[in-house]
């Protein structure tokens, strides 16, 4: 258990590094996304959150789904999520993606 540990730490690490790259300013501390009102890919978004939770449920993490969420989601929802996951919170993270879920299925059916 601990080298799976282990190897989730440095797998998260290299998540930090390659957000940090799509932001472009180095520091990776905070990634905070800002996608404009109305150019939200809802169909991408949920697919991409389901992704995530599926992986965490099944104890690894998505490295792509969670670069694709830095761009897809506003940068509060984002922070949430990204600091659980480094946190190793992955009850917490999956309870984040499944209200997400909920919250972005709802605005894909309003008009």
């Amino acid at each position: 258990m601990p080298a799976l540990l282990n190897q989730l730490a440095d797998e998260l690490g290299n998540v930090k590094e390659a957000l940090s790259q799509l932001v472009g300013d180095g520091a990776g501390d905070t990634v905070q996304p800002v996608p404009e009102q109305g150019a939200l890919d809802v169909p991408r978004l949920l697919a991409v959150l389901k992704q995530l939770d599926d992986a965490l449920a099944r104890g690894e993490l998505a490295e792509s789904a969670v670069a694709a969420l830095a761009e897809l989601l506003p940068g509060k929802d984002y922070t949430a999520l990204d600091d659980a996951i480094n946190t190793f919170d992955f009850e917490l993270a999956r309870q984040l993606l499944t209200d997400l879920r909920n919250r972005y299925s709802h605005e894909e059916l309003a008009p």
